[in-house]
């Protein structure tokens, strides 16, 4: 039976939900403070550090140019390595070598001698100052020459400052008193999570300029949650043509009953239908932006349409046009820094690496991008960073891992421990976690306040395209990761301790997702108009 006590108030029995008391004991205390961060100056974080064109012009550790100006972007100390070569084929020409940083000459070779040295220099650069670096002959003549950069910067971090010590405040979880000698529990708040099945409604998403009524399944839906609702938008049901797409939503409250909610709507296009659109949540807005559609002509091929449109839903399920992304996006990631909603990622066979940030008002701008240019990526959130990790292009998958901080400046981070595509992220206890993706590893990467890696906790088997998402807060929270490739009905919960429970989903699903709302983890799409949810309860 469960456990429960009840307090007389205003003459009538209120249940207890929580019980506290009051121990000494201790707290950390968190805040911020400046770190001083070393880092290698590579191709993919350039742009954090020096404007102007990059130098790396491919994945590289040198420069792959020999000469340009670089103007540095913050205050730093900077190393550089050099190792030159510049001849001439007449000894009358002159050989011009010249290295300066802000208004100091590091070399300064202006002779007919040949130059051929290496070296190395540490010093100060500030925000505004250039690098300058010329390598040139008369005439005929041989040159090359390579530089490596390395920068010591101090930058705000999210950090334990402190303990705080005496009375604390401390939940109950379970309470007992003695009866004839015998301790007999009173009061229960120890919760777990059950699977719940089916919701009485499922998925109703079609074409809403087809005769053909709902899908009968659907595939990469977006996801959201915004007050007491649960939002599912747009999907496909196959895609040979513009109508295998809806612009269907749907929408569940917290006691997973369907609720009426405005369908897809773009004022800048007739065409409303997606698949594959990216969402997130900032200040009690869902936001659903970008996508694909397939667009058939009546004589001529099909192509695929790739959008930048953004609308938002309110907790009232309110839709709002917004500012359209600065360029089409899918496949891509959403997370969140302190007061932005990021938007990043690469569509392939286009140029359209960029990132955009809408702040709590929902105002739009555009940011520094990725510096590797990748789709299938995943975002989480861990303090004031939102975290980027993985991804491909069309040639490669990537380890790599980018974040931005609550000023949008971009850091690159360690990498992840293996190589992931297709996968998604999630902020959980105190962490920024990535697993699945198509790795032959199990392990989940970990990322926690300090953008420390830790790769200790695994799946219960390696696979891609899951669902990944959280339910509940504090203690109580869980971690999900459902389904997966080949229509896998394999589900991992974790608890707050990272201990691992495995469920199963009634129905296979690849790259479902996974979206909560009050006491439920609604999971939907990835094959399947039903919506299976998991339900966090007490103990009985």
């Amino acid at each position: 039976m469960a456990h429960k006590f009840y307090l007389g108030k205003s003459n009538a029995a209120r249940e207890v939900k929580h019980l506290y008391v009051g121990v000494n004991g201790s707290s950390p205390v968190y805040g911020y403070q400046n770190k001083t961060v070393n880092t290698q100056i590579n191709w993919g974080n350039f742009p954090d550090f020096f404007s102007g064109t990059n130098p790396y012009e491919c994945p590289a550790t040198s420069f792959s140019s020999t000469s340009g100006t670089y103007t540095a972007t913050k205050n730093m100390t900077i190393t550089i390595n050099w190792d030159i070569y510049c001849s001439h084929s007449n000894t009358n020409d002159n050989i011009e070598v010249y290295l300066k940083v802000g208004d100091t000459y590091i070399i300064k070779w202006d002779t007919s001698s040949t130059y051929n040295k290496s070296g190395t220099w540490t010093g100060a650069i500030r925000s505004g100052q250039s690098i300058y670096i010329s390598i040139e002959h008369e005439n005929d003549g041989t040159k090359s020459g390579t530089f490596s950069l390395s920068a010591k910067y101090e930058r705000l971090e999210y950090v334990q400052t402190g303990v705080s010590t005496g009375v604390k405040a401390r939940r109950v979880r379970k309470a007992y008193i003695g009866k004839n000698g015998v301790a007999k529990s009173f009061f229960s708040d120890l919760r777990t999570i059950i699977y719940g099945g089916r919701t009485n409604a499922p998925l109703r998403m079609g074409h809403s300029g087809s005769l053909n009524g709902n899908f009968g399944v659907i595939n990469n839906v977006a996801g959201a949650s915004v007050g007491n609702y649960a939002i599912f938008a747009g999907g496909d049901n196959g895609q040979s043509n513009e109508h295998n797409y809806t612009d269907g939503v749907n929408a569940y409250d917290s006691s997973l009953t369907a609720q009426n909610i405005a369908q897809l709507s773009f004022s800048s296009v007739t065409d409303k239908w997606r698949s594959g659109m990216l969402s997130g949540v900032i200040n009690n807005k869902a936001v659903f932006a970008g996508g694909y559609y397939l667009y058939k002509p009546l004589f001529g091929k099909a192509k695929i349409i790739r959008c930048d449109e953004a609308i938002s839903y309110d907790t009232s399920l309110t839709q709002t046009q917004l500012t359209d992304l600065s360029s089409a996006k899918c496949n891509c990631a959403t997370a969140n820094t302190t007061n932005h909603l990021i938007f990043a990622g690469w569509v392939n066979n286009t140029n359209s690496n960029t990132t955009d940030a809408y702040d709590n008002s929902l105002t739009r701008s555009t940011i520094t991008a990725l510096g590797t240019a990748r789709y299938y990526i995943a975002g989480a959130s861990i303090g004031e960073y939102a975290i980027f990790a993985g991804g491909k292009d069309d040639s490669t998958s990537y380890s790599l891992v980018e974040c931005y901080d609550a000023a949008l400046t971009k850091h690159t981070l360690e990498n992840l421990s293996a190589i992931r595509t297709n996968f998604q992220g999630a902020s959980f206890a105190g962490y920024a976690v990535f697993g699945g993706g198509t790795t032959a590893t199990p392990y989940i990467d970990r990322y926690n306040a300090s953008l420390t890696r830790d790769t200790t906790i695994a799946l219960s088997s390696s696979r891609s395209n899951t669902a990944t998402g959280t339910l509940g807060s504090g203690m109580d929270k869980r971690l999900i990761f459902a389904g997966g490739d080949n229509k896998s009905t394999v589900v991992d919960v974790f608890d707050a301790s990272f201990t691992r429970t495995s469920y199963s989903l009634s129905v296979g699903r690849t790259n479902a997702t996974i979206v909560s709302v009050g006491n439920y983890a609604l999971v939907a799409g990835g094959g399947s108009i039903s919506v299976e949810y998991f339900e966090l309860k007490n103990q009985s």
